[in-house]
């Protein structure tokens, strides 16, 4: 009788200690999180975050959002953006969760393709001019009215989420109606004279780039070459 009760009290502590293991693991865990500003899930659990975005969604403007746009679905992919400050005191130890909101007007992101011509000039015959483009990306909103330039750098500095770009911009809006004076805004309106796009004289070479579609399986490809080329499927 007494040795049962031994093995059954070793058996409750031996519970325990694990229990103590697994709260003490996770707590190094939420610490850790916290130290690098992020969000455990023990910390704010996905019921309650989204309790608190559906009561943010109540009291944001009209040209604001928040970056959920299934609900629930996307709830797994908040964290990512979620950031904490925590404080202590005496009592208590304060956290403080941020999501950023973002604006309703979205943009399509373009990269841009630049499409060399040779001079009408026999003694330059081996060089290619090619429009020189500041920018290597370009997002245009829904309405074609605005644009946005990117560089490699922007884009690295944006948060990828669900399919799209969360970006924080550092960069300024160009409105198509008065930029006359960017080359990417008079090619986005088509404009029949581009008189503000500089080009450059370049050693001639073979350009083959490969194009996006989300909505085909087959790929496209422009390219650009100087000689008569056979090419076998």
């Amino acid at each position: 009788m007494t040795l049962t009760a031994f093995t059954a009290s070793a058996v409750a502590a031996a519970s325990m200690l694990a229990n103590l293991q697994r709260i003490q693991h996770t707590l190094v865990e939420t610490l850790i999180d916290l130290h690098h500003g992020r969000v455990d899930t023990q910390l704010l659990r996905p019921e309650q975050l989204q309790q608190q975005l559906n009561i943010i969604a109540r009291h944001i403007p009209n040209d604001l959002t928040l970056p959920a746009v299934n609900g629930e679905e996307n709830i797994p992919e908040m964290y990512i953006l979620l950031r904490v400050h925590s404080r202590m005191t005496s009592n208590y130890m304060i956290f403080e969760v941020k999501i950023p909101l973002v604006k309703k007007d979205s943009y399509e992101l373009h990269k841009t393709i630049t499409i060399r011509r040779r001079p009408n000039v026999v003694v330059v015959s081996d060089l290619t001019t090619e429009p020189k483009v500041p920018a290597k990306y370009i997002a245009t909103n829904l309405k074609k009215d605005k644009i946005i330039l990117f560089h490699d750098e922007d884009i690295h500095r944006c948060v990828h989420f669900t399919e799209r770009l969360l970006c924080s911009l550092l960069q300024p809006i160009y409105d198509l109606k008065g930029s006359d004076a960017i080359c990417e805004a008079q090619v986005i309106i088509n404009k029949d004279k581009i008189t503000t796009c500089k080009t450059e004289l370049q050693q001639y070479s073979d350009k083959w780039i490969q194009l996006h579609d989300a909505g085909h399986s087959t790929r496209n490809w422009p390219y650009h070459i100087g000689s008569r080329l056979h090419i076998e499927e």
